[in-house]
């Protein structure tokens, strides 16, 4: 018998066959599993977030929910928004977060991809999944989260980054973490410098956000850094001494947790709207060259920043770098000194509250 008992009508007949078959049934049938293939039995047209409910999506395995943000994708609906996190450290994993909104309806779907090196994660009878044009064996899976492996981890991170790249045809990336804590790390600086160079490719830059930077080899943070401009950046966990040279960053906001290290010149070398040092060594001194570049029309991208100084704040002292200049105009209230500069510009500089904010400088420019 025949399989395709379609293909023997005659040509006027398959034509019209052909053209009233809804393609994207078809394909969305060949990309399901049986769970989704239920869902699909119950409308003729295509499936979409749009037309599931938060509980459906919920119980949704990894495959379907990649398979829906493919169809999201190919659909190009103005309702949804993908974003893709790429998280390098002793475990990396890719996280693609897909949202719908229309009027006050909201739903979110989620899945996220870990690479584990296959050597260490050994499993018999693996799963495989297709990812594209390619088989990747798998050692676990739950609703959202699947365990792929890969006899090269780096390869595993990049090859998936340009995969959902294109498939999910992203723009940028979201947001970028790296935790080097108990890592194999020339392995951990080759996936590091592979994301880097995708990022780099990027219009935009991603939100960035740093743990136990102090684990960071100096050559890596400056990979890390030159040339790229993220969109927020947090940094936590002190800077190890041999590797504190240099240092500048770009980006909308700046805040370092273990700012010890942190010195004039990285300040003066960055290029951030907002600027907040937690635990610094800055003093009043300090300050007071910081004072005096913004009044010479250094610092011009600053809008905001917040200095928590080893010592407490003495405005007065801050201030009586200004004694030598001219052509500004001073406005003290009970809560803030204003700073007008001749073409117009002002630091406002807050006088602390209370005893909680007694060591700390806030400044503000506009």
């Amino acid at each position: 018998m025949n399989r395709f008992p379609v293909l023997r009508l005659p040509y006027v007949a398959l034509r019209e066959v052909i053209e009233s078959t809804d393609k994207s049934d078809v394909l969305n049938l060949a990309l399901a599993s049986r769970k989704m293939c239920k869902l699909i039995d119950t409308t003729r047209n295509s499936v979409s977030m749009k037309k599931l409910s938060q509980d459906d999506i919920d119980k949704l395995g990894v495959m379907d929910r990649y398979n829906i943000t493919r169809l999201e994708t190919l659909h190009c609906s103005e309702h949804v928004r993908k974003e893709l996190e790429v998280n390098i450290s002793k475990e990396p994993s890719l996280t693609v977060k897909t949202f719908y909104a229309e009027n006050d309806i909201q739903k979110s779907m989620t899945f996220r991809v870990h690479v584990d090196f296959a050597e260490d994660r050994p499993v018999w009878n693996q799963k495989v999944m297709r990812f594209g044009n390619l088989d990747v064996p798998v050692a676990s899976e739950s609703n959202d989260t699947v365990h792929t492996l890969w006899n090269n981890s780096d390869c595993g991170v990049g090859w998936l980054c340009c995969h959902f790249f294109q498939k999910f045809d992203l723009k940028r990336f979201s947001s970028l973490e790296i935790n080097p804590e108990d890592v194999e790390y020339s392995e951990f600086s080759t996936i590091l410098r592979s994301v880097v160079d995708l990022v780099k490719e990027t219009p935009e830059g991603p939100n960035l956000q740093i743990l136990r930077f102090g684990l960071l080899t100096a050559e890596d943070s400056q990979y890390l850094f030159d040339g790229v401009k993220y969109k927020d950046i947090i940094v936590m966990g002190r800077r190890i001494q041999q590797n504190s040279g240099a240092f500048t960053c770009e980006s909308s906001l700046f805040l370092l947790g273990d700012a010890d290290w942190f010195s004039l010149e990285n300040l003066m070398s960055t290029k951030c709207e907002i600027i907040i040092l937690r635990g610094s060594q800055m003093t009043n001194d300090l300050i007071k060259q910081v004072l005096m570049h913004w009044m010479d029309k250094k610092l011009e991208k600053l809008a905001h920043l917040s200095v928590e100084l080893r010592e407490e704040v003495d405005i007065e002292s801050i201030l009586s770098g200004l004694s030598n200049r001219t052509g500004y105009v001073l406005t003290r209230t009970k809560e803030s000194v204003t700073i007008r500069r001749g073409d117009g510009k002002r630091a406002e500089i807050l006088i602390p509250k209370d005893e909680s904010e007694k060591k700390t400088f806030k400044m503000i420019s506009c």
